[in-house]
């Protein structure tokens, strides 16, 4: 719980270093208040514990790799593309092309859901074992993911990786072990995963210099911060609530119950000279639940977790902690139930660590270790 409340706060941080002024400032305040449940809930969280999430198995590591691979050809398919196209440059770019105009003017998806949750879920486990898992089996466990965000051209994929990486960390340690492998981790996505972002931009066609690549980035990531403070001062509480049909969103729509259209949103705010549709997950939690409705959803979370805690059932405990990490990690952009693809790897994740703590209090799990 400590490290979802800091990195719910953290974004709002950065959101007013980034665009200093009264509406980012609105925003953190905001966002503080609404987190502070979490940070309650924090004081009762167990301090100590040995991590008992194994490291993956090969069958399970090499399966998934390969799947992923395979979403690569599924992804050249889908833009009527030859697989082998993938393998030379000029067939890379053009397949990025058609993916990126299929995803945006066609409303079409890239690629297949169920593969990308697998991949995340691999991710997390890697995240969850990380000390007893080798330097290259990470580097490779990535691979599939960098390769889907080029071919896609998203962005969102990378981000998901890193998410997934660091809530493995988190939810398997102790919140100051996890904080300092989280910190190296951290600088080394930023270096790598801005490196690739960059080069995704590039492959839809930016041809500008590097100040004016970097700028639109930042600007993508932290400009919904000051664009929400700016939404909540000019009239949010009056609307009229829509109980869960944008936080729930990517179940709705594949149900039939609401239509998802791309990016969600459609009304813009101008930060920086540019327009930002993206408002965060606490633009959703207001517009289904109220201004409050963010405060009492975390103090939802904070209840039950203080009673497992007390009572020291620490499966239960860890999944609702769990939970917690994830949404403050998607919390920058979405909720963890506006894409599917994202909730079914969520919830992969939870269920097994959930499975292996609860099995390791009978000594029935053992930890495996990294095999040379």
């Amino acid at each position: 719980m400590k490290a979802a409340f800091l990195i719910c706060v953290t974004y709002a941080v950065m959101g007013v270093i980034f665009a200093p002024g009264l509406h980012a400032l609105i925003a953190l305040e905001f966002i503080l208040i609404s987190s502070l449940p979490l940070l309650v809930a924090a004081l009762y969280e167990p301090g100590s514990g040995e991590n008992v999430h194994p490291v993956p198995g090969p069958l399970l590591f090499w399966g998934i790799f390969a799947l992923g691979i395979m979403n690569l050809a599924i992804i050249a398919a889908g833009v009527d593309k030859s697989p082998a196209e993938i393998l030379s440059a000029d067939g890379f770019i053009s397949i990025a092309a058609a993916s990126t105009v299929k995803r945006y003017i066609d409303q079409g998806s890239s690629g297949h859901p169920v593969i990308l949750a697998l991949s995340l879920f691999l991710i997390y486990r890697l995240g969850a074992a990380d000390t007893a898992v080798s330097a290259w089996r990470k580097i490779l466990g990535f691979v599939p993911l960098v390769l889907y965000s080029l071919l896609t051209t998203e962005k969102w994929a990378m981000f998901l990786s890193g998410v997934f990486f660091l809530s493995g960390l988190f939810i398997s340690r102790p919140f100051l072990e996890a904080r300092r492998a989280a910190v190296r981790y951290v600088t080394l996505f930023m270096i790598l995963g801005g490196g690739m972002a960059g080069l995704a931009v590039m492959l839809r066609g930016f041809d500008g210099n590097l100040m004016e690549l970097l700028m639109p980035l930042l600007h993508y990531i932290f400009a919904p911060f000051p664009a929400l403070g700016s939404w909540l001062t000019e009239g949010a509480a009056p609307q009229n609530w829509s109980f869960g049909a944008l936080t729930f969103i990517g179940p709705l729509d594949a149900l039939g119950f609401v239509y998802r259209e791309a990016g969600v949103h459609t009304d813009n705010f101008i930060i920086y000279g540019m327009e930002t549709n993206i408002y965060t997950a606490w633009r959703y939690l207001v517009q289904d639940y109220s201004l409050i409705g963010p405060f009492l959803l975390n103090l939802a979370l904070m209840l039950p977790y203080i009673v497992f805690c007390r009572i020291r059932w620490r499966a239960a405990s860890l999944a609702i902690g769990g939970f917690a990490v994830f949404s403050a990690f998607l919390s920058l952009n979405v909720t963890p139930f506006v894409h599917n693809s994202t909730a079914f790897a969520m919830l992969l994740a939870l269920a097994y660590s959930v499975i292996t703590v609860h099995f390791s209090n009978y000594g029935l799990y053992p930890i495996a270790h990294e095999q040379s």
